[in-house]
């Protein structure tokens, strides 16, 4: 079951990479990397099947040997001899390290209780305690595994591997959840720990574990006489070592030593062992003391979903004295023109709270800096957003995982409104209709929260429904330039379907200025007529301008010289046709006269050659118009054709993979020299023929399929940078990157104090 359904999700993962991969290319600024990752598309496009195959051969091997690691143990020591010993090659240690930061990103996305669940289950079926959180058969670690092995037997090179293993991780990120919650459904629907009972940990496990041990409880297992006296106790030793007490105890911390000793990132934990209790007072120690390494640290634990798996650990609880002096900052300053600063919140904070609750307000002021400087956000949404800081302190205090929680309303409101921010096609002025909203929505935000989520979670929708209303207005202002473009599409496919059929009745014979004539200007006859209001009426003229051109092309091909006077029976009708309709379009007289003038020539040149044949008996060779026994002249399908027209030949290509990758709503930038200018996706029209960008307040631009091409391929248009989210400023928070690293901008810090 587990097989078939991450297969099920590498086959939907390999529908979308190719245009992932391309739409990355196209924004790459360097030639090497766009030619890297067209070459990863070329990989997925040709090998799509031998990838499939190969990840469920491969995932089923990994999945083998950790269901059953004994049998694999075995195996390995019976083929040992058999190998020679060699060093460990740079390639196989990159590999590892790049399986292990997109199991660590992927397993950020993922459902502690569902993952808990299925470490349990998966090891009861086995009889064994339950597998480690990196270590167990179907866990993220496991599944990018064996797409590196997949990979790697097609042997691509290193860096084409790495860029699709790269665009497999949100995918998989997206659809484990799903895979693990269906699992666990089925294995609970037969009796399979129907219901996860975790053991209370001890004191002397924490040491037991601190010392080495990594055997795990078993999550089935009954609390033992006293556990929760010993949990208690637990408790209590860990608050001794906590925030705001002792930084080590007698009774039941870590030594001094173990925690001097503990300066590797939280990145890697998955739960409070001994050695993350003393990561964590070591963390906390560097973090009071001022030490960038130290905040790092509290920033990897704190958005870790691994380390919330359970109530357990030294994350106590905020006190209420601190969220009832926040409650009351936020509700002083919700209405205010200017937000709370970041060192406002911060005196506060120290003066009611602890340590802990100090570095969690200071990482929050720093995701804030990030999101602050991002250039893409207008000052009057960033200025709403700032008002939201001291909420998320509160939130992110009452929460300990908050940081951890992608899903998080509050979280989820701050990039919603980020979003509408940074669309090209809003009214963002100070007064105008959408920042009024969001200042409106932040204001009973500010006004209502206490501990309820569902304040946030009202206003995403209402965020939302402000966004739709704006879009309504501007879908009002685009409708006339949709109506001419689709006008235009409509017209051009016209065209094409004019000149396919102008193509089937075309003979190698024919001149080339007749054939010019027809792909050009009769082709916009027939396209009009395809394209009239009145679609009886269309019809008709269609048929009759179909009619005319057989006539056009009859007429110009060699003929027996009892054709001669069906020729110039037909000549004054056909002329009187084609006239009537040149006057459709805007031909120039001196065109139509060069026309009619080289048409007379050739039919003169005709009548010549016509006798001629008659005189040596020659027959010219049947074509695909031809004079009927009626007296009429038709067409014949049947006849081979060897002409192509260069239009249609371009006509029907495909468009480049650059065009075929843009979807509505996206952002592009124009650039012309120095200036940057960025538009929205307002449209695309049915046949991916024209696009419309448009920019508040008025303007908008049409592009068709080859200009937008060309413009992506020169680098004049280019897809606009995605804004910061609170996700990214998470991590880069985590990594402790500066800002002027970053944007080479100034923090809120220093331009609040300017």
């Amino acid at each position: 079951m587990i097989l078939d359904r991450l297969s099920q999700v590498v086959t939907e993962a390999l529908t979308r990479i190719s245009d992932d991969l391309t739409a990355e290319a196209l924004r790459a600024d360097r030639q090497e990397r766009r030619e890297l990752l067209l070459d990863a598309v070329l990989l997925v496009r040709e090998s799509r099947s031998d990838i499939e195959a190969r990840f469920r051969r491969s995932f089923n091997e990994v999945f083998q040997a950790r269901m059953f690691p004994a049998q694999a143990s075995a195996t390995d020591e019976a083929q040992q001899p058999t190998r020679e010993l060699s060093l460990v090659s740079d390639d196989s240690l990159t590999d590892t390290l790049e399986v292990g930061r997109l199991a660590q990103r992927a397993a950020g996305a993922l459902d502690a209780e569902q993952v808990l669940g299925i470490r349990a289950r998966l090891a009861a079926l086995i009889e064994r305690d339950w597998f480690d959180e990196a270590r167990h058969p179907a866990s993220p670690d496991a599944i990018f595994e064996a797409l590196r092995m997949a990979l790697a037997e097609l042997a691509p090179r290193a860096e084409v591997k790495s860029a699709l293993l790269d665009a497999f991780e949100p995918h998989v990120s997206r659809s484990l959840n799903g895979v693990y919650e269906a699992v666990n459904d089925q294995l609970r629907a037969h009796h399979v720990l129907p219901r996860l009972r975790p053991q209370v940990q001890t004191a002397a496990d924490v040491m037991r574990r601190a010392g080495g041990s990594d055997t795990p409880a078993r999550p089935d297992a009954e609390p033992a006489p006293g556990g929760h006296g010993s949990a208690e106790a637990t408790h209590r030793a860990a608050a001794a070592g906590a925030p705001g007490g002792p930084s080590s105890s007698a009774s039941g911390g870590a030594s001094s030593s173990a925690v001097g000793s503990a300066t590797q990132s939280f990145a890697g934990q998955t739960g409070w062992s001994g050695q993350a209790v003393a990561q964590f007072h070591e963390a906390m120690a560097q973090a009071q003391a001022g030490r960038a390494a130290g905040r790092r640290q509290m920033a990897q634990l704190l958005s870790n979903p691994a380390m919330f798996e359970t109530d357990e650990g030294p994350l106590a609880p905020v006190g209420p004295p601190l969220v009832a002096v926040l409650t009351d900052l936020q509700r002083d300053h919700h209405s205010g023109q200017l937000p709370i600063t970041g060192p406002d919140i911060a005196r506060h904070v120290r003066a009611q709270g602890t340590p802990l609750d100090q570095v969690t307000a200071e990482i929050v002021s720093l995701v804030f800096d990030y999101i602050y400087s991002d250039r893409r956000l207008p000052d009057p949404i960033k200025q709403q957003l700032l008002r939201l800081q001291v909420v998320a302190v509160k939130a992110a205090l009452l929460d300990r995982g908050f940081f951890a929680r992608r899903q998080h309303p509050l979280r989820r409101l701050i990039d919603c409104i980020s979003e509408l921010g940074v669309d090209p096609d809003q009214d963002l002025a100070p007064s105008g209709a959408l920042v009024g909203g969001i200042a409106a929505i932040v204001d009973q935000v500010t006004a209502t929260f206490v501990t309820d989520l569902a304040v946030f979670e009202q206003g995403i929708a209402d965020v939302t429904a402000l966004g739709q209303q704006q879009a309504e207005l501007r879908a009002q202002r685009l409708a006339r330039a949709e109506r001419e473009a689709a006008l235009r599409e409509a017209m051009s496919l016209a065209q094409d379907e004019a000149r396919v059929e102008l193509e089937r009745r075309l003979d190698q014979e024919v001149p080339a200025f007749v054939k010019d004539f027809l792909f050009n200007s009769w082709a916009d006859v027939l396209a009009r007529a395809r394209c009239a209001p009145d679609a009886t009426a269309g019809a008709q003229a269609w048929s009759v301008g179909l009619r005319a051109a057989e006539y056009l092309i009859w007429s110009v091909l060699p003929k027996q010289s009892d054709e001669i006077a069906r020729l110039a029976a037909v000549l004054p009708g056909l002329m009187r046709g084609l006239n009537r309709g040149l006057d459709l379009l805007e031909l120039s007289a001196d065109a139509r006269s060069s026309f009619f003038d080289a048409l007379l020539r050739t039919h003169t040149r005709e009548l010549e050659a016509a006798k001629k044949r008659s005189a040596t008996g020659a027959v010219p060779r049947a074509t695909a118009v031809r004079l009927q026994a009626d007296g009429t002249v038709g067409f014949a399908p049947d006849a081979a054709q060897t002409v192509r027209s260069p239009a249609q030949a371009s006509a029907s290509a495909a468009w480049p993979a650059s065009v075929q990758a843009l979807v509505r709503g996206q952002r592009l930038d124009l650039h012309a020299g120095t200036v940057r200018r960025t538009f929205k996706l307002a449209w695309i029209s049915p046949a991916r023929k024209l696009f419309i960008l448009s920019r508040h307040p008025d303007e908008t631009l049409t592009f068709d399929a080859p200009r937008m091409a060309e413009m992506l391929q020169a680098g004049t248009m280019s897809m606009s940078v995605e804004p910061i989210t609170v996700e990214r400023a998470i991590r880069r928070a985590a990594s402790d990157e500066t800002l002027d690293t970053l944007t080479g901008e100034p923090t809120r810090t220093a331009l609040q104090a300017a």
